[in-house]
C-alpha cells in the first residue's frame, strides 16, 4: 500500500492532508508527484496525484530590523504551483472530488487549513477535465486543478552597528 512518504516536506504534507480532508479518496491512494516514481494503486481506480509544478519568487526581499535583539530578518516570498490530478472510476466521481478541492481552496476554510502549516493559500484555478487513454488502451477519468500557495523563507542575521563616533577635522593642507 502507498502511505504518506516520510520524506515529504511541510508543503507536501499540507497538500496531502488537504486532499485527504476534502475528498473521498483513501489516504493510501494519495500519491506524491509523478516525479517520485511512485506506483499507482493496483487495487483502486480512485486516487490523487499531487506534483509541485513551479516555484518562483514573488516581489523583492523585505528587511526588518529588531532593535531589541540587534538582528535583521530578511524574508523572501515564493509562489508555489501544485498540480492535483484526481482519477476515478467514473467521470462524475473525478469531477466531484476535484470540485470539492476547488471549492475549499476558494474559501476561508481552505486558507485556515494551510495557515496551520505556515503556508498561504493564494488561489485555485478552475478544475478541468483531462481524460486520457492509458498505456493499456483504457479510458482514464481524470480532473486536474492547480493550487497556488505561498511560502515565506526567512533568514535572521546580526546587524553590525556602532554607538560612538569620534570626528576629527583635517584641513586640505593637513593643518588643524
Amino acid at each position: 500500500m502507498i502511505k504518506m512518504d516520510k520524506n515529504m516536506n511541510n508543503l507536501q504534507i499540507a497538500v496531502y492532508e488537504f486532499i485527504a480532508a476534502y475528498t473521498n479518496i483513501e489516504k493510501n491512494n494519495i500519491i506524491k508527484g509523478w516525479q517520485s516514481t511512485s506506483l499507482l494503486p493496483a487495487d483502486s481506480e480512485n486516487y490523487a496525484v499531487f506534483t509541485v509544478i513551479n516555484e518562483r519568487r514573488r516581489g523583492t526581499n523585505v528587511e526588518e530590523y529588531d532593535p531589541a535583539s540587534e538582528k535583521v530578518r530578511v524574508t523572501k516570498s515564493n509562489i508555489i504551483s501544485v498540480q492535483i490530478d484526481i482519477v476515478a472510476k467514473t467521470n462524475r466521481q473525478a469531477q466531484v472530488n476535484a470540485a470539492m478541492l476547488e471549492t475549499m481552496a476558494r474559501s476561508s476554510y481552505g486558507v485556515d487549513f494551510f495557515k496551520k502549516y505556515d503556508i498561504g493559500l493564494l488561489y485555485a484555478d478552475d478544475a478541468r477535465a483531462m481524460e486520457q487513454i492509458s498505456k493499456t488502451d483504457n479510458f482514464v477519468n481524470r480532473y486536474m486543478l492547480m493550487l497556488h500557495l505561498e511560502e515565506i523563507n526567512a533568514v535572521t542575521v546580526s546587524q553590525d552597528y556602532f554607538d560612538k563616533v569620534e570626528v576629527n577635522t583635517v584641513l586640505a593642507d593637513g593643518k588643524v
